[in-house]
């Protein structure tokens, strides 16, 4: 009989399901053995012997989709990477154009280096308040063992309405934005060491080394054409520049490994594409 009853407030409802019985699906593909009968507003049947004691195959293939979607970084996953390298293409043409050219390559590559380390730092904190509130939602028994205790779950489950502070959480309150700050300060200077590890010493490097042995290829070898004034002077420029579209596949590893090992260990810090998940 309540079966029925279960069933007949399901088609009333019209396939419309308030936010917070989501919470009481989910929790209820969490803990099989979770019953509504404590909260007879639920248009759902949650009683245990009307339902399988497992989750469905469709819940875990949703679920599995959403851990594995992962926001693309576009400052390091898409084109926009190469702005970084624009100082070195103003140095390849510094003896040909004028000097404010060579500036404004450089100028292009600081913005890109400023544009993602405020990217950085916003989805540190995005992290950090996400998490805050998953704790708030936990520590109210939201989802508590056994089911959803007697709270009003209405009004704990609005995630866009902040916490009243309570008088005896205020020092609570103020060491959580002194610990949010300090992240963020830690995400920004892990930003910055991997640019400048991945975008100002280590490409230069390799252009300059790239071009320095084109330099004396073109010089040793007894080809005639190698003997000619303008591939003497070109060949190792462009050779230099034809390895920057292969930099970020090669150097942006190899530095985010360096910095796993020796650098975000002492600054206490995870790697930002391991934190990207929205």
């Amino acid at each position: 009989m309540s079966n029925d009853s279960s069933v007949s407030r399901i088609e009333n409802t019209k396939g419309q399901i308030p936010l917070s019985n989501v919470f009481r699906i989910s929790n209820f593909f969490r803990d099989p053995g979770f019953s509504s009968s404590s909260h007879p507003s639920t248009p759902i049947p949650l009683a245990s012997s009307a339902l399988p004691l497992h989750r469905p195959p469709v819940c875990s293939f949703v679920s599995s989709i959403a851990e594995s979607h992962r926001e693309v970084d576009l400052f390091r996953e898409t084109p926009l990477r190469h702005a970084g390298y624009a100082d070195e293409v103003g140095e390849a043409f510094r003896s040909i154009v004028p000097k404010s050219v060579v500036y404004a390559s450089y100028g292009i590559s600081v913005l890109y280096t400023i544009g993602d380390v405020i990217d950085k730092a916003n989805k540190e904190s995005r992290k950090i308040v996400r998490a805050s509130r998953l704790s708030t939602l936990r520590d109210g028994s939201i989802l508590a063992e056994g089911g959803i205790s007697g709270v009003d779950t209405d009004l704990e489950l609005e995630l866009d309405r902040e916490p009243e502070p309570e008088p005896e959480l205020g020092m609570d309150r103020n060491s959580e934005d002194a610990e949010r700050s300090v992240r963020v300060l830690q995400r920004v200077v892990d930003t910055l060491v991997w640019q400048c590890a991945a975008s100002f010493v280590i490409p230069p490097l390799c252009v300059n080394r790239i071009a320095a042995l084109t330099r004396w290829f073109v010089h040793s070898v007894p080809f005639a054409v190698c003997a000619k004034p303008g591939v003497r002077r070109w060949a190792p420029v462009a050779a230099g520049l034809s390895i920057i579209p292969a930099l970020p596949v090669f150097v942006d590893p190899l530095v985010d490994q360096a910095m796993d090992k020796w650098v975000r260990p002492f600054f206490n810090v995870d790697n930002p594409e391991s934190g990207s998940q929205e």
